[in-house]
């Protein structure tokens, strides 16, 4: 029998086949065609880490490659039949990869990076940009420039995810692969719904920015740049770098906000207070860079929620989202070591966060804290210079460790809470012993500091917000000191110093949102503090030199308009109101921030506020931080009233293309201000006085980044010499320059990333600070024959300085694991910078009190 082959014209046109049957017939024929290269294709298309398992298995080698750089990768074979070699050379000619054999059996899979050009365009209006910033994977964000009218990114994979932002425009996220897909075209859409938001980025490099609406600095620790001079993220020595922060004295603790020291100041850690300077007096911060999220400084003008200080805020939060997997991390360095720990317990849940630093243990000191330790001790009797004689050092014992813990839990998207814990030990002691091993003094000066914030943020509805908060910390300072005579071997003279700050706050506050342009916010808080201070002396002739206990409550009110006029106009206003249960004192404390947008690129700002202060240190024309009279706190009451200020800055800003321009002009008046007997002058109320500007003047570069600051301040202070003259209806009153004013800060400042390095290097002028001498009172006995001379009057001479700082990373940015190793040098060339004459016990052939001189350190840090 003959078998006739069908074709598809013979079915077609098949004679008595109905005209409509016809149609359907080849309309079905047709979709199918069409649709079976596409469904070829995909099934053919195979994810790339699959095709490799199946090479390895049929041809018995192992492939070595990063799961996380290929796992979005896929790519199409058509003949499987091929030698291996004919295979990987196909995958190559598809993908961006390239193989080399390892071994016998083993096959690097090594990715083969390219430059993306791209360009970016605002979404609506179209107009180009010409500055980006660009973080690729988990990486520090750098900041790219518009060259010939795009672009260029460096060693990108397609498989690379991207966020690409500028100010004033709403993160971009992608890949490299869908930039490429896209014709390298991006649209950023502008974030206009809450300019008060918006950040001037890379205000300082890269973690360092500036927030329009309440003129915030804001540092990201994750995204902070190296800054000259530090390796260990110290958060301190990052904020000096700050027009208008800065240490007179030199210690990174010891800060100054535009003529406000240390405890007019307000020192927040997730909201706990804290009433101290630093590990080591003030020479370390006390908090674990890797924990910390963000830090919001406010140089001037306390935000409305915020009270209790006359000076700006530094207020630092750590982690506040529930990471995605585990992480952590160890550091070490030439001081102290440590570790960090990010642990979630239910995904997306509940996670728990740790850190834990401490000193190194032995008792020789490293470099840098041999350094800090000539700093802080100089003058005394335990300085290098004074132990070059009868006396002899023993058990020194310098030791201080930091305790941070979070526990974070998010229900559901609309309520979150977290419980913070800090605890700071500082520990410190000697022995003083003669030739003949005669015990001639000891002492042991402890301090803690230890807190917890409880906080609950809830969002009850589209516009209404609220957040509870309850915290509780503790300050306790204590110093012992034995004297003994010769031949006795009990203390002959035992003196103990006690200073207590116990501190309990909560508060409430709730946000309401308006429109998109308004918004409102309304809060109480109360807190109640407890100081007490103890200074007797026990033994052959006992005494009670000081004794005093308060106690008071603090009820605040407060409430605040926020509001955007015409997407130019930013109003930040508030009212702060305040009921001191001490002597029922009340205080009014107005807020006010304005910014007027003149373009994306320029805008004008300007503030006024007023602030109040219950509790402050006391202490004497001297930056000698191991005096413990230096360090106490007390609180107001009726003999000594709070501290009032007012502040008001007015100021602008250009941030266009490569360059960026801030100028602030201030002036300040704190009241109240009181000081110890010294230069003549009795213990008196007075005022503080500041005026000053501060310019940031920064250029980029591809890849470097410059910068110059300049503050000019003067602070003067006027107190009251004698009350009620005879014949008088003024009293009598002495203007003099605060013995930390310095008229001149000029800094300049460079960054320069190269391949895995990233170099950093400052250089410092700074003026010489007013001359304060000591009262012939204050010469020690021993020396009363000797002429007490310092050379100096007026001023002591100009101080400058050279910080440089190096890290290298030794991981690829593609690893699992990323490592670094850090180097840095304050006071390169070991500059003698004179910062005051001692005040107290003064030595005349050693009258003067130099800053901190050549002092390296090494870190080495791995996160995983």
């Amino acid at each position: 029998m003959k078998t006739e082959k069908l074709s598809l014209s013979k079915i077609l046109f098949t004679p008595g086949m109905a005209s409509k049957t016809r149609l359907i017939v080849i309309f079905l024929v047709v979709f199918g065609f069409s649709f079976l290269p596409l469904r070829t294709h995909a099934q053919s298309e195979k994810p790339l880490t699959g095709v490799l398992k199946s090479l390895e298995t049929k041809h018995g080698v192992v492939f070595s490659f990063n799961p996380k750089l290929i796992a979005t990768l896929k790519v199409s074979l058509a003949d499987r039949d091929q030698t291996l070699e004919a295979v990987l050379e196909a995958i190559s000619a598809a993908l961006p990869l390239k193989f080399e054999r390892s071994g016998e059996k083993g096959v690097l899979v090594i990715p083969v990076r390219s430059t993306l050009t791209f360009t970016v365009h605002d979404a609506d209006g179209e107009i180009p940009l010409d500055l980006v910033y660009v973080q690729v994977n988990s990486e520090q964000p750098k900041y790219l420039l518009r060259k010939e009218g795009t672009f260029q990114l460096g060693q990108t994979f397609p498989a690379d995810s991207l966020m690409i932002n500028s100010s004033f425009y709403q993160s971009y996220k992608t890949t490299v692969a869908q930039v490429a897909a896209m014709g390298g075209k991006v649209k950023l859409t502008s974030d206009t719904t809450d300019l008060g938001d918006v950040m001037v980025l890379s205000y300082l490099t890269n973690g360092v920015n500036s927030v329009l609406g309440d003129h915030r600095i804001e540092v990201d620790m994750s995204q902070l740049s190296l800054i000259a001079g530090e390796t260990d993220g110290d958060i301190f020595q990052v904020l000096q770098a700050i027009p208008g922060i800065r240490s007179p004295n030199g210690k990174p603790g010891s800060l100054n906000l535009r003529g406000a020291p240390f405890d007019q100041n307000l020192l927040l850690f997730d909201n706990i207070p804290i009433y101290h300077s630093g590990h080591f007096f003030g020479t370390f911060s006390p908090y674990n860079p890797a924990i910390v999220d963000k830090v919001s400084v406010y140089r001037g003008g306390l935000p409305v929620d915020r009270g209790g200080r006359v000076g700006g805020v530094i207020d630092i939060r750590s982690m506040a989202q529930v990471p995605d997997s585990l992480s952590g991390g160890l550091m070490l360095n030439t001081v102290s070591t440590g570790f960090e720990i990010k642990a979630p317990i239910v995904k997306n849940k509940l996670a728990l966060m740790l850190s834990a630093r401490s000193k190194l243990p032995g008792d020789n000191l490293p470099p840098k804290l041999d350094a800090y330790y000539d700093l802080n001790f100089q003058g005394s009797r335990i300085a290098t210079t004074s132990l070059q004689g009868p006396l002899d050092l023993r058990n020194l014992n310098v030791g201080f460790s930091d305790l941070n813990g979070k526990l974070l839990f998010e229900p559901n998207a609309n309520h979150s809470f977290n419980l913070s814990f800090l605890n700071i030990d500082n520990d410190f002691g000697y022995d003083l012993v003669t030739t003949n091993r005669s015990v001639v003094e000891t002492e042991t000066n402890t301090l803690d500091n230890w807190g917890l914030t409880f906080e609950w943020k809830g969002q009850l509805s589209d516009r209404l917000k609220v957040r509870s908060r309850y915290t509780s910390s503790s300050f306790r300072l204590n110093e012992t000191r034995n004297e003994f005579q010769q031949g006795r071997p009990t203390p002959s003279s035992i003196q103990f110093v006690k200073n207590g700050i116990d501190d309990r706050r909560a508060d409430v506050s709730l946000n309401y949102k308006v429109n998109a342009s308004t918004d409102i916010d309304l809060g109480y808080e109360y807190s109640h503090h407890e100081v007490t201070f103890n200074d007797r002396i026990e033994g052959d002739d006992p005494q009670e030199i000081d004794k005093r206990n308060g106690s008071g409550d603090i009820n605040s009110v407060y409430f605040s308009l926020n509001n955007q006029f015409n997407q130019k106009l930013i109003v930040n206003a508030g009212l702060r109101m305040n009921y001191f249960s001490m002597d029922n004192q009340q205080f009014l404390a107005p807020r006010i921030f304005l910014t007027y947008l003149v373009s994306k690129s320029f805008f004008l700002k300007g503030s006024a506020s007023g602030s109040y202060q219950y509790v402050r240190q006391n202490f004497a024309d001297d930056f000698d931080d191991f005096r413990i009279e230096n360090q106490f706190w007390t609180l107001a009451d009726e003999n000594v009233p709070a501290l009032t200020g007012t502040l008001y800055m007015l100021g602008g800003l250009v941030d266009h293309g490569s360059w960026l321009f801030d100028l602030e002009l201030y002036s300040k008046e704190v009241q109240n201000v009181l000081r110890p007997s010294g230069n003549g002058i009795e213990n008196s109320l007075g005022d503080l006085y500041v005026t000053g500007l501060d310019l940031l003047v920064k250029k980029r570069w591809s890849g470097l980044e410059t910068w110059v600051s300049y503050s000019l301040s003067h602070a003067e202070e006027s107190f009251v010499t004698e009350r009620n003259p005879p014949g008088q209806r003024e009293p009598n009153r002495l203007r003099q320059d605060a013995f930390f004013d310095q008229r001149h800060v000029l800094s300049v400042k460079m960054i320069a990333p190269i391949n895995r390095w990233n170099l950093s290097i400052s250089w410092s002028l700074m003026s010489g600070l007013p001359v304060y001498l000591a009262d012939s009172d204050d010469i020690r006995d021993d020396q009363e024959f000797r002429d007490y001379n310092v050379r100096f009057s007026g001023n002591f001479p100009v101080q400058h300085q050279l910080d440089l700082s190096a890290s290298y990373r030794f991981t690829k940015p593609s690893a699992k694991w990323k490592g670094v190793l850090g180097v840095s040098i304050l006071n390169l060339y070991d500059r003698q910078n004179i910062i005051n004459a001692f005040q107290e016990n003064v030595d005349v052939f050693n009258p003067i009190r130099y800053g901190i001189g050549l002092t390296p350190n090494v870190q080495l840090r791995v996160s995983f």
